[in-house]
C-alpha cells in the first residue's frame, strides 16, 4: 500500500494520493473508475488516515485487505450500497459499525462532480434513488458524540484563502439518520446524499437509534415553510429560517464540548416604525459570531429582495473595521449577505493584492426556499465549523500580536460589562460607553460631564465625545436615568516595551494634562488602563488618554477619596489640584516594577521629580521640561 502511495505521483493519468489533512481531495468520477483495486484502496486509506477515530486502527488495514482480495475497483466502488459494505465488514475481525456510514459517504462523494474545481452534489436519477427501503439495519454509530467527532474535521492548519471555495463545498463525511415519515417520495432524491432514515441504524445495544441532535438543523432544512405575506414578513421569516440552518447548526455541535466557545448574537430587526434602537446600532451587522468572546470570525447582512448585491457588499465592507486590536493575527473572516431568499458567503482577506477587493465570494448562491440548497449551507457551515475549532485550538497562534506582542485584543461588537455598572462595545471607529443610572447618582455629574468634553473637545491624544456622524457632541442622557457617551478616537491596551516608548507615553499624557488644566480641568482617573495606543492609520502609535467621567474643576472640592490612586493629601472635603494628576503618573511607574531596572539615571531623575510633585506643586508644564525628554 505504502509502495502504491509513493508510485501513485509518477503515474501521469493519476492526481497525487498524498494530501494535506485540511483538505478533501478534488478527483473527477471518470477518474474514479479507472482506479484499480490498489489505487482504491490507497486512496480509502488516505481518507482514514483524515479521521482521528481510524488513525492507527488495525481494523482499517484489514478492511482494505478485503477490498483487495475482493478485487473491487474504484467502478465498482461507485456502484456499492449499505448491504455491500455491511457484507465486507463483517466478514473483517472485530467489526466497527461507524466505518460502514464512512464508507458509504466517501462513495456518494466520490459520485458527485466538480465544476471549476468545487464539488457539487451527486445527480440522482428518481428512478435509481437511493431508498431506505433497499437497507438492512446495521450498527453504525452509537452516540451524538460520536457523530460529531466522525464529521468536524479535525485540520492541523486552517485552509488558504484561495482553497477556501473548494474546501467549504466538501460534502459531508457521514449521511446523517433522521425519521423516515420525513422522507417522502417527493423530496429531490439528491437529498438521500445528505440524509437516512434512522430505521436502518441501530445503536451498540442492537436497538433502534433515535435520530441523533446534530438532525435538528437538517429537519429544519426539510420542513420550515416560507411566507410571503410582505416584505417585512419575508425578511423575518428567511431570517429564522438563516438561524436554524446556521446557528442552528453551530449550537448543535457546540453541546458536545467541554465549555461554550462560540458566542452568537443578532442586532434586532425592527419592522415597525417606532423602534426604542440606538442610532449607532445600525452600524453592527446583523448577526454575529465570535469565538470566546473575543475574535469575530463570522457576521451576516440581510437585505430586502430588491436590494443590489453591492449594497449588501458595500454595507458589510463598512462595518468590519480590520485592524490588529479587533482580529489579531486572523488571516480571514467569514460573512455571509442574504437578499430575500437568496444567500451567499463570503470571505474578507485583509492582505489581499490593493487592486482586488478583499472581499470575495466564496460560495454558490443559495436559495433559501430549495431544501437542497438549505443541506448545502448546512455543509458549508459544518465546515466553517471546523476551521473555528481549529483557531480555537491553536488559539495562542491566532490571537498572537505579532505588530503590538504587548498590547490586547478587543471584541468587536460584543458588549463588555465592567461591574455590572458600566458597558462598553467597540463599534469600529468609535466606543460606545454606557453609565447606569447607579454610577451616575453615585460617582457622576451629567452636567459636568457634559462640560468637560465640551471644553476639551480640540485637545489632541484625548478622547472626545462625538456623535454618529464623528461631529464633536455632548453624553446622552437616557429615559433609565443613565447616560451614554460615543467615544472617538478608538485605542487600544498597550504597555511600553523600553524607555523610549515609555518615555513618549508620559510625553503625551504630560500634554494632554497640561491643555486640560489649561481649560480649568482635572483628569483624576491616570492609570494603565486609561492609557492606550491608537492605530487610526493617520495616527498609528501615538498614545491615548481616555476616561473622563472622573474629571472636576481645578481645585474642586471633593466629594470622594480615592485611597489607592490618590495622594493622600486628596483627602474628601479638600480641594483636588491640578499636581495631583502629575503624581499618579509617578505612580503608575512604581507599577512597572522590573520593567524599568536598566534605564537611564535621567528617567531616574524624573519618576523622582513627579514623586515630588505635591509637595514641590509640580505642575505638567514644569514636567515636560525634564531634560528626560530632551534626548
Amino acid at each position: 500500500m505504502r509502495k502504491f502511495l509513493q508510485n501513485s505521483k509518477k503515474k501521469d493519468n493519476n492526481r497525487s494520493i498524498k494530501w494535506k489533512s485540511q483538505e478533501f481531495p478534488t478527483l473527477d468520477k471518470e477518474q474514479v473508475q479507472s482506479w484499480t483495486p490498489e489505487q482504491l484502496v490507497a486512496h480509502l486509506y488516505s481518507i482514514f488516515n483524515l479521521q482521528r477515530n481510524c488513525q492507527n486502527d488495525p481494523f482499517i488495514k484489514d478492511l482494505l485487505r478485503k477490498f483487495e482480495t475482493t478485487q473491487i475497483d474504484g467502478n465498482k466502488f461507485l456502484e456499492m450500497d449499505r448491504n455491500d459494505f455491511l457484507r465486507i465488514v463483517k466478514e473483517c475481525q472485530n467489526p466497527k459499525g461507524y466505518i460502514i456510514g464512512l464508507l458509504e459517504g466517501e462513495m456518494f462523494r466520490l459520485n458527485g462532480r466538480y465544476c471549476e474545481d468545487v464539488y457539487c452534489d451527486p445527480v440522482v436519477d428518481k428512478k435509481k434513488r437511493i431508498s431506505f427501503t433497499q437497507f438492512h439495519p446495521s450498527r453504525i454509530i452509537n452516540s451524538d458524540k460520536s457523530f460529531h467527532c466522525l464529521l468536524v474535521r479535525n485540520l492541523d492548519i486552517i485552509p488558504p484563502s484561495h482553497d477556501l471555495r473548494r474546501y467549504l463545498a466538501s460534502p459531508l463525511t457521514l449521511r446523517i439518520p433522521i425519521p423516515s415519515m420525513y422522507l417522502h417520495e417527493n423530496l429531490n432524491p439528491e437529498i438521500f446524499c445528505y440524509l437516512i432514515a434512522q430505521e436502518q441504524c441501530f445503536n451498540q445495544s442492537n436497538c433502534l437509534m433515535t435520530a441523533p441532535t446534530l438532525s435538528l438543523p437538517f429537519l429544519t432544512a426539510l420542513t420550515f415553510p416560507c411566507v410571503n405575506n410582505s416584505q417585512d414578513i419575508v425578511l423575518l421569516n428567511y431570517t429564522l429560517i438563516i438561524d436554524a440552518l446556521i446557528q442552528g447548526t453551530f449550537n448543535s455541535f457546540q453541546q458536545f464540548e467541554k465549555f461554550q466557545w462560540l458566542y452568537i448574537a443578532r442586532t434586532t430587526i425592527t419592522i415597525t416604525s417606532c423602534s426604542t434602537e440606538s442610532p449607532e446600532d445600525s452600524l453592527r451587522p446583523d448577526w454575529m459570531c465570535w469565538i470566546n468572546k473575543l475574535l469575530l470570525v463570522f457576521q451576516g447582512i440581510q437585505l430586502s429582495e430588491d436590494t443590489d448585491w453591492q449594497i449588501g457588499i458595500y454595507q458589510l465592507m463598512s462595518k468590519i473595521h480590520w485592524r490588529s486590536m479587533y482580529y489579531a493575527n486572523l488571516p480571514y473572516t467569514f460573512a455571509y449577505i442574504s437578499k430575500g431568499s437568496k444567500l451567499r458567503f463570503y470571505l474578507y482577506r485583509p492582505n489581499f493584492h490593493q487592486t482586488f477587493t478583499p472581499l470575495i465570494q466564496i460560495s454558490q448562491e443559495f436559495d433559501l426556499d430549495s431544501i437542497m440548497d438549505r443541506l448545502g449551507i448546512i455543509k458549508t457551515t459544518l465546515n466553517i465549523y471546523s476551521i473555528f475549532k481549529t483557531i480555537k485550538r491553536q488559539w495562542n497562534h491566532f490571537t498572537k500580536m505579532t505588530t503590538f506582542p504587548s498590547s490586547t485584543i478587543n471584541p468587536l461588537y460584543l458588549s463588555i460589562q465592567r461591574n455590572g455598572e458600566i458597558t462598553i462595545e467597540y463599534l469600529g471607529e468609535f466606543v460606545r460607553k454606557t453609565v447606569s443610572k447607579n454610577f451616575m447618582d453615585l460617582y457622576f455629574d451629567y452636567k459636568v460631564l457634559c462640560e468637560i468634553y465640551q471644553d476639551t473637545r480640540f485637545i489632541k491624544n484625548l478622547v472626545h465625545c462625538v456623535d454618529n456622524d464623528f461631529n464633536y457632541s455632548i453624553p446622552i442622557m437616557k429615559q433609565d436615568g443613565g447616560c451614554k457617551i460615543l467615544i472617538h478616537p478608538v485605542g487600544y491596551n498597550y504597555y511600553p516595551r523600553n524607555e523610549n516608548e515609555l518615555k513618549n507615553c508620559f510625553k503625551t499624557i504630560l500634554e494632554v494634562l497640561r491643555d486640560m488644566h489649561n481649560v480649568g480641568w482635572t483628569h483624576r482617573d491616570i492609570h494603565w488602563g486609561n492609557i492606550m495606543r491608537q492605530e487610526d492609520n493617520n495616527k498609528a502609535g501615538e498614545w491615548l488618554l481616555i476616561d473622563l467621567e472622573l474629571g472636576r474643576r481645578v481645585n474642586d472640592i471633593l466629594d470622594i477619596t480615592l485611597w489607592n490612586r490618590w495622594p493622600k493629601e486628596a483627602e474628601k472635603g479638600k480641594i483636588y489640584k491640578a499636581n495631583y494628576d502629575v503624581w499618579q503618573i509617578w505612580r503608575i511607574i512604581q507599577e512597572r516594577g522590573d520593567d524599568i531596572k536598566g534605564y537611564s539615571k535621567k528617567f531616574w531623575r524624573f519618576q523622582e521629580m513627579i514623586g515630588r510633585a505635591v509637595k514641590d506643586n509640580i505642575n505638567a508644564e514644569v514636567a515636560l521640561k525634564h531634560e528626560w525628554f530632551d534626548e
